[in-house]
């Protein structure tokens, strides 16, 4: 059955989508190799986005993009969204083969990648590092919101007691939180002053601080993804322009969405003002059918769940015509009008009536270059080992 999922994929992988649907569609579609040598060709930071964490089909789309553009163009890192501490040890096992795979993804303690598809993934990129040991690739997370689990005091100072005391004096000091999160980005910049010397899980400790401070403050919704855009950044300043990234999260975060009422300041934002037409967004969604996601209405048990769509307004997705491809996708400078699309992410209202805010307005390539869209979704395949561990 396996075997029989992945022919089917490369057959899909394969097929020039640019004829699905001649003269019908308002927009330009190209097919997946096609962008595949644009991003390889033109571009150097790609955000790879999802509009669920629990749709299987945006994680066999985005693991064949991968894998072209580390065999065909030179990408050599893969930035996470999850928490830079235990990606540095997945990546040690990519490097190595260090560690139980499946434990260290548990130990992440984000469901969405904690999946079969995803597990794959990084086995294969440990077995091309084996074969390419002269130019490996580099996995990292990029966010910065356990602090409590992964930044704790004494681990800081353990790293580097110095610079830890100089953070500390900060933090546990006098001032209000606004006065010390500008004195930490400050001490942010002094520490990535030279670029052979950037510690890269020094930047997380201190990011992570940052985050935790800006919960404090009323109304500061984007540190999370400042902090996501700067940490890429810090990678890209250490290890030089030469370095070709894809970011793997969510739409919003990968997303060139500014600053608007209602709307977070996306981290696909703050890295396309940095690198300008080097950075490329490519957003997915869906049409229709089930995905994982956890229960609005239990979200303090943080019960996972698949859910049916059920739409209570028009998408982009919604209008397409899939019945002669699996997927599009889509240019969407090409786009005539705005258009919504999915933005559910991790957590679902069993009837989405009732909160009506999982979704998002794009125009054109404003928040986009691409938009690859599928005509179901089906739900991830968390780990066996992952749900025992959840059962009571």
């Amino acid at each position: 059955m396996k075997c029989r999922y992945l022919i089917q994929l490369a057959a899909v992988f394969f097929c020039v989508q640019t004829q699905a649907q001649p003269g019908a569609a308002p927009f330009s579609t190209i097919d997946l190799p096609a962008l595949c040598k644009i991003l390889g060709t033109e571009k150097r930071i790609i955000g790879l986005g999802e509009s669920t964490h629990g749709t299987r089909e945006f994680t066999s789309i985005r693991t064949e993009v991968v894998k072209t553009l580390v065999t065909q163009y030179n990408y050599r890192a893969i930035v996470l969204e999850a928490d830079f501490v235990p990606c540095e040890k997945i990546n040690s096992f990519i490097a190595g083969g260090k560690g139980d795979i499946e434990k260290l993804l548990i130990d992440q303690r984000l469901w969405p990648w904690i999946q079969e598809d995803f597990l794959n993934l990084l086995i294969w990129l440990k077995e091309y590092n084996q074969q390419h040991q002269t130019g490996p690739v580099r996995f990292y997370g990029m966010d910065s919101q356990y602090t409590g689990l992964f930044a704790k005091k004494d681990s800081v100072l353990l790293h580097d007691f110095e610079t830890g005391t100089k953070l500390f004096s900060i933090i546990d000091g006098s001032g209000n939180p606004r006065e010390k999160i500008k004195a930490l980005r400050k001490l942010d910049d002094q520490l990535s002053d030279v670029p052979d010397s950037i510690d890269l899980e020094m930047h997380y400790y201190l990011l992570c601080y940052l985050h935790k401070l800006s919960l404090a403050e009323k109304g500061n919704t984007d540190t999370r993804d400042e902090n996501m855009a700067r940490f890429v950044q810090l990678i890209q300043k250490k290890y030089g322009d030469s370095l070709r990234m894809i970011l793997w999260g969510k739409n919003s975060h990968i997303s060139k969405q500014g600053p608007a009422l209602n709307e977070r300041t996306a981290a696909g934002y703050h890295l396309s003002k940095l690198y300008g037409n080097a950075y490329a967004a490519i957003g997915q969604d869906f049409k229709e059918g089930t995905f994982l996601a956890v229960d609005y209405e239990n979200k303090t048990e943080r019960k996972i769940k698949p859910f049916l769509l059920k739409p209570t307004r028009q998408t982009l997705a919604a209008s397409i015509d899939f019945t002669n491809t699996p997927f599009l996708v889509v240019n969407c400078s090409s786009l005539k009008e705005s258009y919504s699309i999915n933005a559910i992410g991790a957590i679902y209202v069993r009837e989405p009536g009732k909160k009506n805010a999982f979704y998002s307005k794009i125009k054109k390539d404003k928040e986009y270059d691409y938009l690859i869209i599928s005509a179901v979704s089906t739900p991830i395949r968390l780990l066996s080992s992952y749900l025992n561990k959840m059962q009571p």
